[in-house]
């Protein structure tokens, strides 16, 4: 019997998702492609302490609405200045309090332990963990999204009207808030959710209300975009409300981050990893029996399956367009996971008929833990084999060669004995606790990961270290130039939020000539392929003695 008292459970899940997530969130720089753009917009907010506009560079930037700088501001404001670990604060937070209202809500409609479970495969998914850790507004938006649909569906359960309409006047001001995290989808999409779920039952009367319903997100939103409009101008915010909102849903042209109508089809394997392989059996079990017999499970099948189907139509993607469904992917996936096992319903091991692909799952994962314990080890042993396909400059290397060995090896150590617990759990009919170590296993591994592993890694992922270099040989008012062509408007927030440097972004070996001459006092990065490309120019001799030195960042080099 596994031990078990509902009584303690939202303490252990809030101190079990506060472990894994919290310690660490400043151990690590901001990483390229997302945290720089975030973290700079929110430095510059509060310099400005401008609440109103965000900007890069001093210029309007009005990709994100300012959800999560307000919410990074007032984290940096708490304690003590701005860094990685105040700005990333709120991510980690949304994420351990949607496990909870994940937990909260499917307790009293799939039963507590498997209600547990669901939590526990939210929490321990790879993307959603790492979206924790990161600064993005996306978590904040799943947040909003997951919460609102929660207190929704529970607000239909109220027998007083008050509570009722309380309940959905609450819903709504949260899709509101989602509205200020990540523009209109913060309320379309819920709304699609709803509208299908209710319209499946011909609930029509619950259908016209959730029109007037909308009416209290947009005045949540409205006051904001208002007085965004009258700073930048109607105009301007309306073109970007059009781009941000529209436009990136029928072209990826202008915007990027394009990719095929499969591609939620081939990475939600590794992005939800390894609940992923029980996906199909999942949605097969629920599409059958349970979305006829169960009112709440077919809110969970609607709403995963209209993000994932809406966001493959969309021609802009990018995997964290579905962390929003992740909740409802959980509880479907714990659901599957009760109707095999009699440990989810009396609290004893033995399996119910019909376990055979639950041991099948169970076998491969522990398989695949020792595989990927055996790489670390391998790592661990030898860490040069991992370096050379890295390339990196010759003092970096060295400096790897040393410090990767440790986190390697404990996560080799890990793997392998999560793997060995979870078959020999399997093979002796423990299938409870093979899932148990399998959850802990990976709750530990993406704890060792940001303790021990990223630190390291970080040295090649982020703009801190080439930043600060500069930093120190130049003076203030220096600005540096950054000469990579069609690419640098992307690389150009991390040198400008670690070095407190003005950046100039060189598009032309017109500009590159003409900063070198007006600088002479300033630091001119390169990339490599721009640097290449010097070598054909007639005074590639000149350019090679000025040559300071490399760095890595990321899959770019620069000079």
């Amino acid at each position: 019997m596994l031990p078990w008292d509902s009584r303690h459970a939202d303490l252990i899940l809030v101190v079990l998702g506060l472990l894994v997530y919290v310690p660490f969130l400043g151990a690590r720089g901001l990483w390229f492609p997302d945290e720089p753009d975030v973290g700079e917009a929110i430095r510059e907010m509060m310099v400005r302490g401008d609440w109103i506009v965000p900007t890069l560079g001093g210029h309007a930037w009005p990709d994100y609405p300012p959800m999560i700088y307000w919410l990074a501001h007032i984290c940096a404001d708490l304690l003590g200045g701005l860094s990685e670990f105040a700005i990333r604060l709120p991510s980690a937070l949304c994420a351990v309090a949607m496990a909870w209202a994940t937990w909260r809500f499917a307790r009293k409609r799939i039963g507590y332990c498997s209600a547990f479970l669901a939590a526990v495969v939210l929490m321990t998914a790879p993307h959603f963990a790492w979206q924790a850790t990161n600064v993005h507004p996306d978590m904040c938006f799943a947040f909003f999204v997951a919460v609102g649909i929660f207190v929704y569906a529970q607000a239909l359960d109220r027998e007083q009207r008050k509570a009722r309409v309380a309940g959905f006047l609450a819903a709504f001001a949260l899709f509101g808030l989602a509205f200020l995290s990540k523009h209109a989808i913060g309320l379309l999409l819920p709304g699609m959710v709803l509208f299908l779920w209710h319209a499946s039952y011909r609930e029509w009367r619950q259908l016209l209300l959730l029109a007037p319903l909308a009416l209290v997100s947009l005045a949540v939103a409205f006051p904001w975009y208002w007085a965004y409009a009258s700073e930048v101008g109607a105009q301007s915010a309306w073109h970007e409300f059009n781009a941000q909102n529209f436009a990136r849903f029928f072209s990826a042209v202008d915007r990027g981050h394009g990719g095929p109508w499969y591609y939620f089809l081939e990475r939600i394997w590794g992005d939800f990893a390894p609940w992923s392989l029980l996906i199909p059996l999942a949605l097969a079990h629920d599409f059958g029996r349970r979305i006829r017999d169960d009112r709440w499970m077919r809110l969970c099948f609607v709403w995963f399956v209209s993000f994932f189907v809406f966001f493959s139509l969309s021609r802009t993607k990018r995997e964290v367009y579905l962390l929003a469904c992740y909740p409802a992917l959980a509880i479907l996936i714990a659901d599957w996971i009760s109707g095999r096992l009699r440990i989810w319903r009396d609290a004893g091991d033995s399996p119910v008929p019909g376990t055979h692909w639950l041991r099948i799952y169970l076998r491969s994962v522990g398989i695949l833990l020792w595989m990927l314990g055996l790489v670390f080890l391998f790592v661990a042993v030898q860490p040069q084999v991992l370096l050379d396909r890295l390339h990196l400059p010759s003092s970096d290397n060295e400096l790897f060669v040393g410090t990767l060995r440790l986190p390697a090896g404990l996560l080799g150590i890990l793997l392998l004995a999560g793997g060995h617990f979870s078959l020999r759990c399997r093979r002796g009919e423990r299938l409870g606790w093979a899932l148990v170590g399998q959850a802990a296993t990976l709750a530990c591994t993406w704890f060792l990961l940001a303790a021990l592993l990223f630190p390291v890694v970080d040295r090649v992922k982020c703009y801190r270290y080439p930043s600060e270099w500069i930093a120190e040989r130049t003076s203030v008012d220096a600005p540096i130039g950054l000469f990579y062509p069609g690419r640098a408007h992307l690389k150009w927030t991390g040198f400008l939020y670690y070095s407190g440097r003005d950046v100039e972004i060189l598009e032309s070996w017109q500009a590159l000539r003409e900063f070198s001459r007006d600088h002479q006092a300033s630091v001119l990065v390169v990339s490599q392929e721009a640097f290449e490309l010097l070598a054909t120019q007639p005074d590639a001799a000149t350019w090679k003695e000025r040559e300071l030195r490399k760095w890595q960042v990321g899959s770019t080099e620069y000079h």
